[in-house]
């Protein structure tokens, strides 16, 4: 088939263009490009056109072009020895240029789906979290104005679906994947420790390592004492939730309260032949250890000089 013929009848002109009949795509006017595009490219051109590209009868082509429908069929009988004959005639249906510009306008504005503004929304949020950015980022004029410079039609959520629905799908989300990694791995290690912080909150931290580290759980002890019942109570909850029969060691700190919560957890029934082990931070350790040495008096004398 001529790639003129093919020009004519699988294009709509549109001012200096053509516009494929089937996706809208425009060329200019090259009839071997735009052929090829019917033949190899566009893939909403109908099957039964397709087949007929191999006719080399111009003719056969038009008669094909477009599906028959009865509708659009008008037969006339001529009859010859008796014989009825029908030469069908076909309408071909025609895409309003006006029609076409405005699909091809439409493709030039950003729009976008109820799923990519929630995956968005999600990642804003997993962003802004992991880097302790202030929540009132998303209502800041300038970072709202470059948000509408990168993506006109995102509009970043609500302070208070920030702080509210995101966070919480945020931390089932990490403590899902949290989890579901402590469970599948075949032994597991503690750490724990307390502190105060600038407002003079009591916190305790739990770290569980596999041996990758996870931060399991913070404990607000605001109302409790670091007492050794305490801690010790609060190492059975974590050690039953995760099967104490792969817990092989638990490390803290060298505080009095700590090293009763060891011996707590020895003394028990439950715990007292299991493998689990218990050791002070090295670390501590050894920052206690050059606290005790500068004490010396040979120390503070070799100070003096």
């Amino acid at each position: 088939m001529k790639p003129k013929v093919i020009k004519n009848k699988c294009y709509i002109r549109h001012g200096d263009k053509y516009l494929c009949k089937y996706c809208n795509k425009p060329y200019k006017e090259n009839v071997t490009r735009m052929a090829t595009h019917i033949k190899k490219e566009c893939t909403k051109v109908p099957k039964y056109i397709l087949d007929n590209f191999s006719s080399t009868n111009s003719s056969s082509f038009c008669t094909y072009f477009e599906k028959p429908n009865e509708e659009n069929l008008n037969t006339s009988c001529i009859s010859t020895n008796s014989t009825c004959k029908q030469t069908p005639t076909f309408v071909f249906e025609t895409k309003n240029p006006k029609d076409s510009c405005q699909k091809s306008v439409l493709n030039f504005v950003d729009t976008m789906s109820t799923e990519e503004k929630s995956r968005m929304d999600k990642l804003m949020a997993r962003a802004i979290f992991s880097s302790t950015t202030p929540f009132s980022i998303v209502e800041n004029t300038h970072w709202l104005n470059f948000f509408k410079a990168l993506r006109p039609s995102y509009t970043p959520p609500s302070r208070y679906v920030l702080s509210k629905r995101l966070l919480n799908d945020e931390y089932e989300r990490i403590s899902f994947d949290v989890n579901n990694q402590i469970k599948n791995s075949k032994v597991y290690g503690i750490q724990i420790d307390g502190w105060s912080n600038i407002r003079n909150e009591s916190i305790m931290n739990i770290i569980v390592t596999t041996p990758k580290p996870f931060v399991y759980k913070t404990i607000d002890c605001n109302t409790e004492r670091h007492t050794g019942e305490y801690i010790a109570t609060e190492l059975c909850k974590v050690i039953d939730e995760l099967d104490r029969n792969k817990c092989l060691g638990v490390v803290t700190d060298n505080a009095s309260s700590m090293k009763k919560a060891w011996i707590l957890l020895q003394k028990d029934d439950r715990y007292k032949n299991l493998p689990t082990a218990f050791y002070p931070c090295i670390c501590h350790t050894l920052n206690l250890l050059i606290a005790d040495i500068i004490k010396l008096k040979s120390c503070m004398e070799i100070e003096k000089k």
